[in-house]
């Protein structure tokens, strides 16, 4: 097997366990052709911008979610967010799009994530 040093102990390439942790898996494109280093730099900056979410602005999303009882429709667009659920129909907010800011809070656009979660609390 041929080898290929990264010096990225989590890459996206792979490799197991028993194999030293600076070194992965060389991964073929073609069966005659092996990783190139164009490949390998993209991979390492990947790795780089998801290390970075402030990078991404989201513009729009839609998803299911599964809750506790059944599974709802979540959707931002516009920098509002929208649920199938009935609380956010009566609330404009629900657990569903509370999780998602969260999880979602550095791609937000500014005053659309954790911001916003407490500005509710405060005013409600």
């Amino acid at each position: 097997m041929q080898w290929v040093e990264l010096g990225l102990k989590d890459s996206v390439l792979g490799g197991t366990r028993e194999d030293p942790p600076w070194c992965f898996p060389l991964l073929a494109l073609d069966k005659e052709e092996a990783m190139d280093s164009g490949m390998i730099g993209k991979i390492e900056k990947a790795r780089r911008y998801a290390e970075e979410p402030e990078r991404v602005e989201l513009q729009s999303l839609r998803a299911s979610f599964r809750g506790d009882h059944d599974t709802y429709t979540v959707s931002f667009a516009d920098g509002r967010w929208s649920c199938n659920c009935h609380f956010f129909s009566s609330r404009g907010v629900c657990s569903h799009t509370m999780a998602l800011e969260r999880l979602l809070g550095p791609m937000l656009p500014v005053g659309k994530g954790a911001e916003k979660l407490e500005a509710h609390r405060t005013v409600r």
